[in-house]
């Protein structure tokens, strides 16, 4: 016979009072910068200090725009670009970012795209990384690619992870150059060793379209660029897992920086890194004077490289 425990009902509904009236992201401040660039200013009461990306925003501030740009993102995951000189009551912006909601990219990747999280927690974050990367099935068997004596046909290194999740989009693919060699073979190959899709490309990258080669539902090829010239090493081949159902709800204003900003956190965060890398280069190409935009772009190019 089971008996009534007051102090376990009661903790469970502590619980789940914590859980209803604490939010995931800390109601302490209201925005939080995502990048500057130019002359900006955070006044709270009588203190202006210039203001930094990384900085948090909190009720009573004021932001002072010079000139320049500012991007911000709200606690419930909403980006707001500012470009207008003038004076921003913290609390005035706010009402401008219409909708609420749980945000999507977490606080911690933010913190480690742009560089603030700690040495110890920026390898945890990286060792998770590498955990997804070496999960089973992500590495294919080497091909078998015919041979001679006077010249062999090599593979070429690949400018992306061994494994790559990807939508049905377009991507661009970079290998590395050989020394001699102006044409590539790039081909595909589905699950059952098929190739599905072959072209030969004049210089060391290609644009690939995975909305015409894949269905309505998952599937994984394996991607090679080959090429007659001098056997550097063993087989490479790369695998790509299409998901025609993800999209993370991105946001679909590609003419924000501070959104594309956030789509390539959120990308990277749930492992979409051809994705994020598109992205933060929309997002440094249309403002080109904020670091914080080319240090993510530069940052995760030099690991896929």
């Amino acid at each position: 016979m089971k008996f009534f425990q007051p102090k376990a009902a009661f903790f469970s509904l502590f619980s789940g009072l914590l859980f209803t009236f604490f939010p995931l992201y800390s109601d302490a401040y209201i925005f939080r910068v995502l990048g500057v660039a130019g002359k900006i200013k955070l006044k709270a009461g009588t203190q202006e200090s210039i203001l930094k990306a990384g900085t948090k925003l909190e009720s009573g501030q004021m932001l002072i725009l010079e000139s320049g740009y500012c991007a911000l993102v709200h606690a419930s995951g909403k980006s707001l670009d500012l470009r207008t000189p003038g004076s921003f009551l913290v609390d005035e912006l706010a009402k401008k970012v219409s909708g609420s909601g749980k945000p999507k990219v977490s606080e911690r990747y933010v913190d480690y795209v742009m560089g603030q999280l700690s040495r110890e927690e920026t390898e945890k974050v990286e060792q998770n990384v590498r955990k997804y990367m070496d999960v089973p099935g992500s590495v294919h068997r080497g091909a078998s690619i015919s041979r001679s004596n006077e010249m062999e046909i090599s593979t070429a290194r690949v400018f992306v992870y061994k494994s790559n999740d990807v939508r049905p989009s377009v991507y661009n693919l970079e290998w590395e150059a050989s020394e001699g060699v102006s044409n590539y073979t790039v081909s595909l190959k589905n699950r059952y060793e098929e190739t599905i899709f072959s072209k030969e490309v004049a210089g060391n990258q290609t644009e690939i379209d995975f909305s015409k080669i894949t269905g309505q539902i998952p599937d994984s090829y394996t991607l090679m660029v080959t090429y007659k010239g001098k056997r550097n090493g063993p087989d490479l081949n790369y695998l790509f897992r299409v998901n025609p159902a993800e999209d993370f709800g991105l946001d679909a204003d590609l003419s924000s920086p501070a959104a594309l900003m956030l789509n390539g956190i959120l990308c990277e965060e749930k492992h979409y890194f051809l994705d994020a890398l598109q992205y933060y280069s929309s997002a440094s190409k249309l403002e080109p004077g904020v670091s914080t935009y080319s240090e993510a772009y530069e940052k995760l190019k030099a690991k896929m490289n």
